[in-house]
């Protein structure tokens, strides 16, 4: 097995401090071969996209970025403009670019990611709706919530015919219909598209992985709003308690679900407790923020 595809299987078991020297040693290894006689430029691409992605997963997104940008570089001259290979990488730097708020920059990656694949692709691939749900990611974060819906939608639709209901990409578009939802006040339906990720990823990763932590802190959010407290705090202690055992304590991802728990602490008359949240969520996000990190 190669270096490659162990730190794949590392980053599958969420063993992020694992899998990071593999995929770095594969770069180097790929880096020192360039220019050698048969040296096919697009493995370097491929790694350094390997290596932004466990980056993201783990929320370094200013380490992942230029990365990404690499790695474009690179296939663009190996392989041209129209390769769905090189959608891919643009795809994955727009979705970087939205989580730093960038979104001028994102839009046009995503819409020059869409067009390869549907020039490239036969209709309804699942890689075009891949493309759908990241502009209804955008779209919901711009406010443009009609927008977004109609996409998201479309993006469901795909995935679902080509994968049936059991699977990742669905999954992830109806936790991003959740969120939808959820931003809109419409909690009823929110509730039950984050209950649908949440039961497809249990099933799919088991209980016990950050994925299915993130959607479980998204549901108790809801919770919170509905004035479900009981069943808030049960499911914020459980998802904190894996994000931060799996993902460690300076990630987006816990800092979100600190928030929610520094809210359900008011709510319940716990300032104290809900201070200590606060100040746990301020450290994480402050960790992230940092240019250099």
């Amino acid at each position: 097995m190669t270096l490659t595809a162990f730190g794949g299987l590392y980053r599958k078991q969420s063993k992020y401090a694992q899998a990071e020297p593999l995929f770095k040693e594969a770069i180097r290894i790929y880096q020192s071969a360039e220019g050698a006689q048969g040296t096919d430029r697009t493995t370097l691409a491929h790694s350094l996209n390997n290596l932004a992605d466990l980056l993201y997963t783990q929320g370094k997104y200013s380490e992942a970025a230029p990365l990404y940008e690499r790695a474009l570089s690179i296939l663009e001259l190996a392989v041209g403009s129209e390769s769905p290979s090189l959608a891919t990488i643009l795809n994955n730097l727009a979705v970087v670019r939205m989580h730093q708020g960038d979104y001028q920059q994102a839009e046009p990656l995503i819409r020059r990611a869409l067009a390869i694949r549907e020039r490239t692709l036969p209709a309804k691939h699942p890689e075009i709706g891949q493309s759908l749900n990241s502009m209804a990611e955008l779209k919901r974060a711009e406010h443009k919530f009609q927008e977004a819906e109609t996409l998201y939608k479309q993006s469901l639709e795909i995935a679902s015919h080509a994968f049936g209901l059991d699977h990742p990409d669905v999954a992830v578009v109806l936790n991003g219909m959740g969120e939808l939802y959820e931003d809109q006040g419409r909690l009823a339906e929110a509730e039950e598209a984050y209950k649908k990720a949440l039961s497809t990823k249990e099933r799919l990763y088991g209980a016990d992985q950050p994925q299915t932590a993130r959607s479980m802190a998204q549901l108790a959010g809801v919770y919170l709003k509905e004035g479900k407290l009981s069943d808030a705090d049960a499911l914020f202690k459980k998802a904190l308690a894996l994000q931060e055992r799996a993902l460690g304590p300076r990630h987006p991802d816990v800092a979100a679900t600190l928030d929610g728990c520094a809210a359900l602490m008011y709510k319940l008359n716990r300032p104290g407790d809900a201070i200590n949240y606060q100040a746990r969520a301020l450290a994480a996000q402050w960790k992230t923020w940092l240019p250099w990190q």
